[in-house]
């Protein structure tokens, strides 16, 4: 249907699906797509909390609300099994930094209001785009990296870029 920066709404309609689900970030589509006579619920699940919330409402709509239940004990206890693992690493007072490349540039990446920010400190380490206000992928230069001097760097699995 596209992606989260474009959708394509006539592709959408064609075939005839009972419910859509959207990211928050592609709110302003909601009129056209309801004028279309389409059914859209609109998901924000950018942390924790919020993607337990988005799989209780998505199995609440798609009536299947007891595996949606098994999904969210299960990343209770991987995030649990998680914590324990990286306990000594959690106690630390300094964090080992993080920098996390975007899928479609080395340069673009995740702030605070994203999930991979939560995903980076549930693992242990600190965010260097924490101070960030995009609430979407942020472009950066090369000077801010080098500025970050992070101390880890981690590459999106499909990225159109490579370590080298």
């Amino acid at each position: 249907m596209g992606t989260v920066k474009e959708l394509d709404l006539e592709l959408c309609a064609s075939l005839e699906p009972d419910l859509v689900i959207i990211p928050a970030k592609l709110k302003e589509k909601i009129p056209a797509m309801e004028e279309l006579g389409l059914t859209v619920l609109v998901v924000d699940p950018e942390n924790r909390q919020l993607m337990k919330e988005m799989t209780e409402l998505l199995g609440t709509a798609t009536y299947s609300r007891e595996t949606a239940q098994r999904l969210i004990d299960a990343t209770d206890k991987l995030s649990a099994d998680l914590r324990t693992t990286l306990a000594t690493v959690l106690e630390k007072e300094e964090k080992p930094t993080v920098y996390l490349g975007g899928n479609s540039s080395f340069f673009s990446t995740a702030g605070p209001s994203m999930y991979q920010h939560s995903l980076i400190e549930q693992a242990g380490g600190e965010n260097v785009a924490a101070s960030l206000s995009d609430s979407y992928w942020s472009k950066i230069s090369y000077e801010q990296l080098l500025a970050w001097d992070p101390d880890y760097i981690i590459l999106a699995a499909n990225a159109p870029y490579s370590v080298d």
